[in-house]
């Protein structure tokens, strides 16, 4: 019968599913480029992150260029943490059918989803000799959480996420001859969440019922069955997803130094390989176990367990470093990202069909410049400026992904609190986004949300270095 073959792709069940394994290691409403985090450094959100493979000057070069480790001649310690505030605001609606007419969805804007996450971060530099220092650095590359009402008017594309990620690296800078020196890291990634998606099952039983397949169990209507009308959230289910995985993956970088004052950099991030293992919940109304299984066999009420399968795509950085006089220096980078390993990924499912999502992301670039004045022997102060791709094509842009290109523009300063001991502080301002979200499909996903998404970010950033002397 034709009902039969409207559903065999199962979109419904790859609108559900897919988004929510993919945000257990995502960044969803948080940066516009993919789902990497920026904010791993005091000292370097306080210049836009420019020239992070070139200024080697702290312990932090451990991780955005080990080569750079060589430069520090005693022991190091820096430890801090960054607070990104999003603020998301959505305005539209969202519609539904009872099988031949347009349905509003009710509810409303997604009551209060803003967040402020914390991501803390941990750095050493440990000299073993005269040509090489070894480097240890902790931080969370994924950190977010988004709390929509659940009776929201988007309820059916996204509701709650929480994801918390952790990046452990080793790492050895090597003086390889007079300017010149290597490195290498050795990571150990670890991302683990949860998210929760409603499911619009009265949409679905007029669908079907629309299509004649509330004959196949002898029910004369939804009504009948116990649903209420479609657009309310009366009949809804819920699909929770949770998983973790760890990951290992290696960095290398180069460190060409022309005079003291005067370098360029080159690090380049391997791609990490992890399969995110866990349960996919699905809560459903007693009433409703008869009719959706007929849209598709995923749709009943169980916890099952899954995995998704994803590569963390490799980066590659380019950056300089000059010294202009005793006070002022200036850096810039380009740093470029291979994200488009993500053309088509797939959910597998232990006791259902795979679920294929197409992505058809592109590979980004980001440009940045900054620059520091010394003030006076206690104080440095730095600025810098960003602009970033994004790798999302408009035709899969999602409530999960809202991102455009961006702009952002920071202010950082040192300030020297004794011989040994300094602190760092940055802030950041990304230009507000405003992405036009045309999500779902009536036939398939028996729901459509229109709008737009609005999305203001302010990072700040503090830290403490410690130099206990050698």
């Amino acid at each position: 019968m034709s009902f039969i073959a409207l559903w065999n792709a199962r979109p419904l069940v790859r609108r559900l599913l897919f988004p929510a394994t993919l945000a257990l290691v995502a960044l969803p409403a948080l940066m516009g480029h993919g789902y990497q985090v920026d904010e791993q450094s005091a000292r370097r959100l306080g210049d836009a992150f420019s020239g992070g493979a070139a200024e080697a000057r702290d312990a932090t070069t451990a991780f955005y260029n080990p080569a750079g480790l060589v430069r520090l001649k005693q022991r190091e310690y820096v430890a801090g943490f960054s607070l990104i505030n999003n603020q998301t605001d959505f305005e539209g609606s969202g519609f539904t059918t009872d099988g031949l007419n347009l349905i509003p969805i009710s509810g409303g804007d997604g009551g209060d989803p803003d967040s402020n996450i914390a991501i803390p971060h941990l750095y050493l530099a440990l000299p073993v000799n005269d040509t090489s220092v070894f480097g240890l650095s902790i931080n969370a590359p994924y950190a977010t959480g988004t709390d929509y009402e659940r009776s929201w008017v988007g309820r059916y594309f996204a509701t709650e996420s929480e994801l918390y990620g952790v990046n452990l690296t080793g790492s050895i800078g090597v003086v390889v001859g007079d300017h010149l020196s290597l490195g290498l890291g050795l990571s150990l990634q670890m991302a683990e969440g949860k998210i929760e998606n409603a499911v619009n099952a009265a949409g679905i039983c007029a669908l079907v019922a629309a299509q004649g397949g509330l004959e196949l169990i002898g029910a004369s209507s939804c009504e009948a069955l116990g649903f209420d009308a479609p657009g309310t959230a009366t009949d809804d289910g819920l699909v929770t997803v949770e998983g973790d995985d760890l990951g290992i993956g290696f960095s290398a970088g180069l460190l060409y130094q022309f005079t003291e004052g005067s370098r360029i950099g080159f690090h380049y991030r391997g791609d990490i390989e992890q399969r995110l293992e866990g349960d996919v919940t699905f809560n459903f109304p007693d009433y409703t176990a008869a009719v959706l299984p007929l849209a598709d066999p995923n749709l009943r009420a169980r916890t099952v367990g899954g995995f998704l399968d994803l590569t963390t795509p490799e980066a590659a950085s380019l950056s300089g470093f000059h010294q202009i006089n005793q006070r002022w220096s200036i850096q810039g980078d380009v740093i470029w990202t291979r994200w488009s390993r993500f053309q088509s990924l797939t959910v597998a499912v232990s006791d259902g069909p795979d679920i294929p999502q197409p992505q058809l992301w592109d590979d980004t670039l980001r440009f940045a410049l900054g620059t520091e004045i010394r003030v006076n022997d206690a104080l440095l102060v730095r600025a810098g400026a960003a602009r970033d791709e994004s790798p999302i094509p408009d035709e899969t842009l999602n409530l999960n992904f809202p991102f455009e290109d961006f702009a952002a523009f920071s202010l950082g300063a040192t300030i020297k609190l004794s011989e040994r001991l300094g602190m760092d502080i940055g802030l950041q301002k990304t230009l507000a986004m405003d992405v036009a979200i045309n999500q779902g499909s009536l036939t398939s996903d028996a729901a459509v949300l229109q709008g737009n998404l609005e999305t203001d970010i302010f990072s700040m950033a503090m830290g403490i270095t410690y130099r206990p002397g050698k």
